[in-house]
């Protein structure tokens, strides 16, 4: 179970392990009311050589009563499957002793692999993989939503009611608990503070502390609660009540106190370590993730002059250790929300380092940041406003990332219209829980304009939860498609790589199909099914060798056609015709076959050419009557001095391997409004100033000279 600090990890282990004696478990975990609950907090072992053995168990649990058990108790429990292991809390293991901690995990799976497991932990602490070799499956506890909240804060006043013994107490705290519901559903800051237990518990006892006066910020927040928890009585008393009624202390034995969460630990370790002006503490541990709101925490406590040691004092690293630089960064980067008051020669430097690393630009930063994990994502998300189509690269970094925290940033572009932002939010599905994603963030779109991509079972099965989905590409060995066949909805298929699929009569029978592509199914041999009115768009690639195309003479509504597919003939002029084809692209899989016939496909507009050979043929060729526009891909020394009879032609795009020739022969095309770059370049653009009417359309990464010769509106850089 992976979740941030205050989620509930220990809450839930106490609740898992009361369900269990009391043997109240129902539903799926019927069967866990057999079983013994073992609670092993891992904090308690730091000091210790080893870890415990099933005989140490009841000890290390701090029952009272471990010296009852009979010999042999834990062990037999163990082996027969009647014991219930609940490890709590891997993040407080410090990073030398994990390996530890993994090793006495696994160890203990393969000594006793009919015991139930349960292991808690913050994120950032080890990688969602991280035990499953082990057959352990990765869980997220949700931060709590609206209704959480609100029901949190009913059952809390409803339980500090039952503590009240005048009546005017109980109504007092019902204007409290009215209060506080509509400040949590109105005030951001504080719904943004409201997302687990622990802080909502805060602020509903500060709510009531403060007389509903709630403070605005995190560390304020914490001054307040502790403020609130410290000043009243002699140092016994506050003492006593932090250990007894509070929630914050706990002593698992005699003479021995810690916190229960973290997160107070964290503040008060902070406040102690400026205090005592120990910033090196501070800067040497800043690397690792049990220190990011300890690192944060201090430049709030931390005068203005302390703030810029502190945080020069993280920057100056990142700069000597590559592994760690990224985090120390965005630590820093993330402490600046807690330094209001700061030297802003020091701010410009951790703001423009910042800008370098967000948003990412390429996969490989993108796997950087996610090592970060959520300091990274919570970053990303106060940028939300400001990031263009292209730095959706945050979306993909939120599903690397995978955490609550990422999820909600994923959430917040669930109705973004933006192309590559759409792409990004389908792409996302992978790092979140299937269903849970498909009903709160994909089915707030109607999948239209861009695909929504389909890669498991769980994923083709959660589709139920889309009210709407009109595109949709599914790839994978996928036996069962009726969870895209049966819907009403759908108009455009895409299927990739899927061994199974053969017969294509259930996908042709969709209602509302207007587009269909088939990629990679090598079982598929006969497309006839798809000879049927409303079918405007066709792929067809890397199918059966024996693929019969003589079906689509007779696809009369056929306009575009894509074929990577090594058919059995020599010329296109085979092909059956498709006089009423206006798009028709030529990949990679049909360079065997020459275009000798290609005139004879009369209503060809658009003409999409792969590879050398093809595109000397067509110089070769008589210009093909009405032929308007042209893309050539993966040409090496690409001439364009062969274009020179195609004059009709008014778009052309370029993905060359490289040019044998400049952008020169191009003004020998009076018609051509509209040039698309692709490739990393760079392209000489000066020979085109002169043509007036054109616009040049840069893909990202192309490189190019000459743009500044050119007005503004006509050179688009591509997103």
């Amino acid at each position: 179970m992976r979740g941030p600090a205050g989620s509930g990890k220990s809450t839930l282990v106490q609740w898992l392990a009361l369900n269990a004696a009391r043997q109240s478990f129902g539903d799926e975990l019927t069967g866990w009311n057999r079983c013994v609950p073992f609670v092993l907090r891992l904090r308690a072992f730091t000091a210790l050589d080893s870890l415990p053995s099933p005989a140490d168990f009841l000890r290390a649990a701090g029952v009272p009563l471990h010296g009852s058990a009979p010999a042999g108790w834990a062990d037999r429990l163990m082996h027969q499957g009647r014991a219930l292991v609940l490890v709590d809390g891997v993040d407080e293991v410090p990073d030398r002793l994990r390996k530890r901690t993994e090793r006495w995990l696994k160890d203990l799976i393969v000594a006793y692999p009919r015991a139930k497991y349960v292991v808690t932990t913050r994120p950032s602490a080890v990688p969602e993989t991280w035990l499953s070799a082990s057959g352990f499956e990765p869980h997220t506890l949700l931060a709590m939503r609206q209704e959480d909240v609100r029901a949190f804060i009913g059952h809390w006043h409803r339980a500090a009611r039952s503590e009240c013994r005048a009546e005017e107490e109980r109504a007092e705290l019902d204007r409290y608990e009215n209060a506080l519901r509509r400040a949590v559903g109105t005030r951001r800051d504080l719904g943004l503070l409201a997302t687990n237990p622990l802080m909502c518990a805060l602020l509903c006892a500060l709510n009531r502390d403060r007389r509903m006066q709630l403070p605005r910020a995190r560390k304020e927040l914490y001054d307040a609660a502790l403020d609130m928890l410290l000043v009243r009585g002699t140092p016994d008393q506050v003492f006593t009540h932090l250990l007894n009624r509070s929630g914050l202390l706990r002593e698992p034995a005699p003479g021995s106190v810690g916190f229960v969460h973290r997160t107070f630990q964290d503040y008060l370790g902070a406040k102690a370590a400026v205090e005592a002006r120990d910033f090196g503490v501070l800067v040497r541990h800043a690397h690792e993730d049990q220190w990011d709101d300890v690192v944060q925490m201090a430049v709030g406590h931390a005068r203005p002059d302390e703030r810029a040691v502190l945080l020069r004092g993280l920057l100056k690293p990142a700069d000597r250790e590559p592994e760690h630089g990224h985090r120390l960064v965005l630590l820093a980067a993330g402490s600046l929300a807690h330094a209001p008051e700061l030297d802003p020669g020091v701010r410009e430097e951790v703001e423009e380092l910042t800008g370098g690393l967000l948003p990412p630009e390429s996969p490989g930063s993108i796997d950087e940041l996610a090592k970060v994990g959520d300091l990274a994502v919570e970053l990303l998300a106060s940028m939300v406003e400001e990031l263009t189509e292209r730095e959706a690269a945050a979306v993909r970094t939120a599903a690397e990332v995978g955490s609550e925290t990422a999820y909600e940033l994923a959430k917040q572009f669930r109705e973004d219209d933006r192309g590559l932002v759409a792409d990004a939010v389908s792409s996302a599905w992978k790092g979140f829980d299937t269903d849970l994603y498909a009903r709160e963030v994909l089915a707030a779109r109607t999948w239209e304009d861009n695909h929504l991509a389909v890669t498991t079972d769980a994923q083709l099965s959660a589709l139920r939860h889309l009210p709407l989905l009109r595109n949709v590409h599914v790839s994978g060995n996928r036996p069962d498609l009726t969870a895209v066949t049966e819907r009403p909805d759908v108009e455009q298929v895409f299927v990739y790589r899927n061994d199974h699929l053969s017969d294509v009569a259930p996908l042709a029978a969709m209602a509302r199909l207007r587009e269909i592509g088939l990629s990679l199914c090598p079982q598929v041999r006969d497309i006839e099914p798809l000879v049927r009115p409303g079918v405007e768009w066709l792929s067809l690639a890397e199918l059966h060798p024996a693929l019969d195309p003589s079906p689509l003479a007779r696809m009369r509504d056929l306009r575009y056609l894509a074929l990577c597919h090594p058919f059995l003939m020599e010329s296109v002029g085979e092909l059956p015709v498709c006089e009423q084809v206006t798009g028709l692209e030529l990949l990679w899989q049909t360079r065997y076959m020459n275009l000798e016939g290609l005139e004879g496909w009369t209503g060809l507009r658009e003409l999409t050419l792969h590879g050398a050979t093809h595109f000397r043929q067509l110089s070769r060729m008589r210009p093909l009557h009405g032929l308007s526009e042209l893309r050539l891909l993966s040409i090496p020394e690409l001439d364009l001095r062969l274009l020179s009879p195609f004059t009709a032609l008014r778009e052309l795009l370029l993905l060359p391997d490289s040019l044998a020739s400049g952008l020169e022969p191009l003004t020998e095309l009076p018609f051509l409004e509209t040039l698309v770059l692709y490739g990393e370049g760079p392209y000489d653009l000066a020979p085109l100033t002169a043509t007036e009417n054109l616009t040049i359309q840069l893909a990202h990464n192309t490189h190019a000279t000459g743009t500044h010769l050119f007005p503004p509106d006509r050179i688009i850089r591509l997103p």
